[in-house]
């Protein structure tokens, strides 16, 4: 009895120190930490950008979920940033009606310019998700997410702002089950995280602070 008492005690103090250590990696490396390098022109101010119409993301990472949930919190962002909301609906249903094949096939090939003047705004955000995937190797599942965001004049066609981030969120734990509920908590923390950093980068619209 005592033996499978020390046992039990045993193990318990071994997933105690594995828990203890896969929660401090996972402190010590998720993210990417300090400032998100940016380009923004020196007179984006007097651009006048009111409004910013965020077209579908192109996917080449091959995560439509993922790409949907960007899109939505960097629209979300934005309208907390200061500039005005653009509903995704309406911008949707005229954007398909010019570009079919397009909207969500290759984003990146539809010029700001034209998108402007079908739907009345400032600017054009494009964003292009290069890399979404988690990796389960034993008691490890790392989640890795990776895009470029460039923001263009719809007047001009000129590039008002661009970035990219990566990021990286470690779990730890002792079952696949465990994992994979991990991973699916991670997806929306993980993508919150890249627009926030994202989004911390552009210069604040008009309607802050009103």
């Amino acid at each position: 009895m005592n033996k499978q008492t020390n046992r039990h005690a045993i193990i318990a103090s071994a997933i105690l120190l594995f828990s203890f250590w896969g929660v401090f990696l996972s402190c010590l490396f998720s993210g990417c930490g300090g400032k998100t390098p940016c380009m923004v022109i020196p007179d984006y101010a007097g651009k006048g950008i009111r409004t910013i119409a965020v077209l579908p993301v192109h996917d080449e990472a091959g995560c439509t979920e993922a790409s949907v949930l960007i899109r939505d919190k960097v629209l979300k962002g934005l309208y907390f940033k200061g500039y005005k909301k653009v509903e995704i609906k309406n911008m949707d249903e005229k954007l398909k009606a010019v570009y079919p094949s397009k909207l969500m096939e290759r984003t990146d090939q539809i010029p700001p310019v034209p998108v402007g003047e079908l739907l009345g705004v400032d600017a054009v955000m494009y964003i292009t998700l290069t890399e979404f995937n988690t990796k389960t190797q034993m008691i490890y599942a790392p989640t890795s997410m990776a895009a470029g965001f460039e923001l263009r004049s719809a007047r001009t066609g000129i590039t008002l702002w661009k970035t990219s981030y990566r990021a990286v969120e470690r779990n730890y734990d002792f079952t696949d089950r465990l994992l994979e509920m991990k991973r699916i908590i991670i997806f929306e923390t993980i993508i919150q995280e890249v627009v926030d950093k994202v989004i911390n980068t552009l210069p604040e619209g008009p309607e802050t602070g009103t």
